[in-house]
């Protein structure tokens, strides 16, 4: 994935590909933390189980103090209903998310995991077509939904 990665994106001094796995911790200490980081867990930590997901906050909270973490989580409710996967199409099936965590469980981090400061809760872009363009980011930013939807989630460390 990183070669791809590096094929097809431009490269960056700020920019470090490393290619092990990011419950390997061993790849924090080949990061120059000395101008800030920011760590890019998208479509990751729902694939972990929740100890190795919250391991792996908890690690990058301890060592980056001033960098921040970016995820999604799918919503919570995904873990009970799909527990060995959905069938995304006839020819795909997306596999299980074990690691999911409300938006109140999330912000109940920064009291939680020593060193997070901050749990920032970041709107859903708006997409294509009217569902993902309307309706989907008014049921997002609905009160009552809050609790059961998926979530953008910027953590900062101090």
């Amino acid at each position: 994935m990183i070669a791809l990665r590096e094929r097809l994106l431009p490269s960056s001094p700020r920019i470090t590909n490393i290619a092990q796995s990011a419950l390997d911790f061993g790849w924090m200490d080949r990061v120059d933390a000395t101008n800030g980081v920011f760590i890019t867990a998208e479509g990751l930590l729902m694939y972990l189980q929740p100890e190795e997901a919250m391991s792996l906050i908890v690690e990058c909270a301890k060592r980056f103090p001033g960098g921040q973490m970016f995820f999604d989580l799918p919503p919570a409710l995904v873990k009970k209903l799909a527990p060995n996967g959905m069938r995304s199409s006839r020819h795909y099936r997306v596999p299980p998310m074990p690691f999911s965590l409300t938006t109140d469980q999330l912000a109940d981090l920064v009291n939680t995991v020593p060193g997070i400061t901050a749990v920032h809760d970041i709107p859903m872009p708006r997409g294509r077509g009217f569902f993902f363009r309307e309706l989907f980011p008014a049921i997002w930013h609905f009160g009552p939904t809050r609790r059961f939807r998926g979530s953008y989630t910027l953590l900062e460390f101090g």
